[in-house]
């Protein structure tokens, strides 16, 4: 495919022009970093190696990879690391992720990634943090740590001192023992997560889920002073802060199930462990949602029709859809999750948010400026996709790892449409819920029509603290890679570099995508990171 490997290193130079510096040795230099390298590369937020590719000709298996490793990644006595998770692919790769400890205290955002095929290590990369040097014996308790914690959240209420909302996590995990309230955990982080800087600090990490105000992010505590070192938003959401006969997408076929003689709800068990829509009559308690019912299997004529329940319910199959049949994918976790959608939340709510458990659509203020409800296919995809992020690369939402996740949801989102709606589909994200025509949330062919670059620090770039460091703004720069990948185009970008670009179809710019996120990026991952492993998910196609 080398056609393909081509093409996108070609789009990739032109879209994503990287200004912090890179090294790469090749030859006799890599095999002086690692024996038995054929090519190793080192990242600027590093001093040790990102990315090795081993030479045809070494075998070396994945049980011995690490001892292998020890000296190229200049591992420490107290270093070590801890199974996260292993898969295998369709291209016969085994894929294993492995979590950095250091004193047995798991690294936040310490995190390597062994490529083995046929008994044989291809590749390793990811982010390993060297010479950290932290007191892994704790001054403050768990229990005050929790309580800085949620001092920080300013919340009024929390969802684990609200029995409804308790109950219901139980039944939705249909685990008697689960619970919203939140148990620390001892990892060492970087101060402000600056993974240049590398302040390195032992912390309590909390999730911290607030119901009023609404808010679910982790927390980190220093377990030395009780400062706030960090924390990470859970509740991920299109930037609309201003703003089966479905709202926007016509009469489509849905699955209900059905609880008694001519008694019909939004809930199906087909798909994985199953699909359910909730109806939160704007309110904002998730204790209180209620099901759609309705008499008959036919939801477009009945007083119980809503068709944005519609809309969002069969969104949230067509998600599942297109990730069990074009990269075969159980649900949002690999595992078939439960796929939760609350409709109607709040009153005039322009956005819609994925909060790490479920889904939660606003039905927008209706006013020029503003949205109309926010259940369109492409936000559904889009949100879920938040879901499939958390679950595989788990990139941290801000600054340019924010970038890249808004960007993944934004790019399956627009291939869930395509899916769902090849006829009427486009490449603007948000498009059918603006109330002014004309108008969307992005751009993915045009970033600059809607304020966002087309090219690293391109027009538009965002360089503030605002957005977790313009998410929204930023990822223009892949998203139109995405798009030229697709569908092909010429012209000048944003620094006036020409390209001229063919397409290689939406099929297999999605499937580079969804090899780059799920497979080799990790949660600190930059632009840098995504151009190089999305070449290499290129190659490995």
């Amino acid at each position: 495919m080398k056609k393909i490997y081509g093409l996108f290193s070609c789009v990739c130079f032109c879209l994503a022009t990287v200004l912090y510096s890179q090294q790469q040795f090749q030859g006799a230099g890599a095999e002086k970093i690692c024996p038995g390298a054929k090519s190793v590369t080192i990242n600027a937020q590093s001093r040790v190696p990102s990315f090795i590719i081993f030479r045809e000709d070494v075998q070396i298996p994945a049980s011995g990879i690490f001892e292998r490793l020890r000296s190229p990644l200049q591992m420490q006595l107290a270093d070590g690391w801890q199974l996260k998770r292993s898969s295998k692919d369709h291209l016969g790769f085994s894929h294993t992720r492995f979590t950095q400890t250091y004193a047995g205290v798991p690294v936040e955002g310490g995190e390597y990634l062994v490529h083995e095929r046929n008994g044989r290590v291809e590749t390793v990369n990811g982010m390993w943090f060297d010479a950290i040097n932290v007191n892994t014996n704790p001054a403050i308790t768990e229990a005050s740590a929790l309580q800085l914690a949620k001092n920080y959240t300013g919340a009024q209420v929390f969802r684990w001192e609200i029995p409804a909302e308790e109950a219901q996590l139980k039944a939705m995990k249909n685990d008697a023992n689960a619970t919203w309230f939140p148990t620390g955990q001892l990892v060492i982080v970087c101060k402000n997560h600056d993974i240049f800087k590398k302040e390195y600090t032992l912390a309590w990490k909390f999730d911290i889920f607030a119901a009023e105000p609404m808010s679910r992010k982790y927390v980190f505590v220093s377990a030395q002073t009780g400062e706030i070192i960090t924390t990470f938003e859970r509740i991920h959401t299109a930037d609309v802060i201003a703003t089966a006969n479905t709202m926007y997408s016509g009469t489509q076929t849905i699955t209900t199930d059905s609880t008694g003689v001519n008694q019909y709800r939004l809930r199906e068990a087909g798909r994985g462990q199953g699909i359910h829509t909730f109806n939160l009559a704007n309110t904002t308690s998730y204790a209180s949602a209620t099901d759609f019912t309705n008499n008959s299997t036919n939801w477009t004529s009945t007083a119980n029709d809503d068709h944005c329940a519609n809309d969002a319910h069969w969104g949230a199959e067509k998600t599942y859809d297109y990730y069990a049949n074009e990269h075969n994918r159980n649900g949002l976790d690999g595992n078939g999750m439960l796929m939760v959608s609350y409709v109607h939340y709040s009153t005039n709510y322009n956005n819609a948010s994925w909060n790490g458990t479920a889904m939660s659509y606003g039905d927008g203020s209706g006013t020029a400026g503003g949205f109309n409800p926010l259940t369109a296919v492409d936000v559904c995809g889009h949100e879920f996709t938040h879901g499939v992020t958390e679950f595989s690369a788990n990139l941290d939402y801000s600054y340019e790892s924010g970038a890249l996740n808004e960007s993944f949801s934004d790019i399956f989102g627009t291939a869930i449409e395509f899916y769902a709606k090849p006829a009427t589909a486009d490449f603007w994200i948000g498009s059918e819920i603006t109330v002014t025509p004309g108008t969307a949330l992005r751009s993915m062919d045009n970033p600059n029509q809607f304020g966002d670059p087309d090219c690293y620090t391109g027009t538009n770039w965002y360089t503030g603290a605002g957005d977790n460091g313009g998410v929204h703004t930023n990822s223009g720069v892949q998203n139109f890679w995405y798009y030229l990948l697709s569908i092909g185009g010429s012209g000048t970008n944003d620094l006036n570099d020409a390209f001229n670009i063919s397409a290689l179809g939406i099929s297999v710019a999605s499937e580079i995508a969804y090899r780059n996120l799920t497979v080799y990026l990790v949660s600190t991952a930059q632009y840098m990171d995504a151009r190089t492993y999305a070449i290499q998910s290129a190659q490995d196609i």
